[in-house]
């Protein structure tokens, strides 16, 4: 998608997003977060800053609203033009078939499924064919929440935990909890949440839904994260971080290894380590200035955390006369 485009006066029309997302049929958090994390449109903007969606903006939005409904994972469809969603749409009967990696490519492999909550572990269980068919088979079960914490690592591939309510501190609890673990997919089931606390979880990747009222809702959770760990996407890494390995002076003193050797290498990954370590300290900060988006910032610094160790340890080889600069 194009970046958002300015325009001169507000006389050109359109609506607000707090229209938008009416017309559409979705709150104005999600369609924050679809516009934020997928560059799903490119409003225009007001010379002040407003953003104005067009009729042709709506209709993209429910487009995308309703295939998402039907069972496409917003982020594999989010890069479509209108043609190709149009023809998504034209065949969503058939939902699986329109992703690069469906559910039919993860039942190829099986996924263990755990279950933190022993209602909604019930309900999934009953239905043994549906498991079977998207490939998924149950691992452990647990009571709920704490118990998940208590475990202290990955408790399968795939991961559900119910809750009775979704507040600040239990999304937190949940991010912690799965942040580094590996998991291929995530979902909260709760019945009653906070916007905020919901926000949050969806910006670490986590699915929500509400508490399944038949088991056709409770099918589609399943398809969807059979979907989710078909597309081969493991959560944000998360977990802990790396220590710097190198100081500055240190950095400094490795570029004249480029003298020794027959590239600009030792002076190239030095500037990335550099750069990259700049830009930890910066995603942290904004964690801390910007609370409402504190988990996509910690998730900014871990990647940029986890790259910086990556070329840190490549500095090392070359420094050693090793000409392969791929960590070990």
């Amino acid at each position: 998608m194009s970046p958002t485009k300015p325009i001169q006066t507000e006389s050109d029309r359109g609506v607000r997003s707090g229209q938008a997302a009416n017309l559409v049929g979705m709150p104005v958090a999600t369609l924050r977060i679809w516009e934020r994390r997928y560059g799903i449109v490119a409003p225009q903007t007001t010379a002040s800053g407003q953003r104005l969606y067009s009729a042709q903006d709506i209709k993209r939005l429910k487009r995308l609203k309703a295939l998402v409904e039907s069972g496409y994972a917003i982020g594999s469809i989010s890069r479509l033009d209108d043609a190709q969603l149009a023809a998504l749409e034209a065949g969503r009967s058939a939902p699986f078939q329109g992703t690069a990696q469906g559910a039919a490519g993860a039942a190829q492999q099986e996924l263990t499924l755990a279950i933190a909550g022993t209602a909604i572990a019930e309900r999934i269980v009953e239905d043994a064919a549906e498991l079977k068919r998207l490939g998924f088979r149950i691992g452990p079960t647990l009571a709920g929440l704490e118990a998940l914490e208590a475990l202290g690592q990955r408790a399968g591939d795939v991961l559900i935990v119910e809750l009775s309510g979704l507040q600040d501190n239990v999304a937190d609890r949940i991010v912690k909890a799965v942040r580094g673990a590996g998991y291929r997919a995530v979902a909260v089931v709760y019945a009653f949440g906070a916007n905020s606390a919901a926000e949050n979880l969806q910006l670490a990747g986590v699915r929500l839904y509400r508490r399944p009222a038949n088991r056709c809702e409770a099918r589609q959770m399943l398809r969807d994260l059979a979907r989710d760990a078909g597309e081969g996407l493991l959560l944000p890494p998360g977990g802990g971080r790396q220590h710097r390995r190198f100081d500055e002076r240190e950095l400094k003193a490795m570029t004249e290894l480029a003298q020794k050797v027959t590239c600009e290498c030792p002076r190239h990954i030095v500037d990335l380590v550099l750069q990259l370590g700049a830009f930890e300290t910066y995603s942290d900060n904004c964690s801390i200035e910007t609370p409402a988006d504190s988990l996509l910032h910690q998730l900014l610094g871990d990647i940029s955390n986890q790259a910086r160790h990556a070329f840190e340890m490549a500095l090392e080889r070359v420094a050693a006369g090793h000409h392969d600069a791929t960590p070990s």
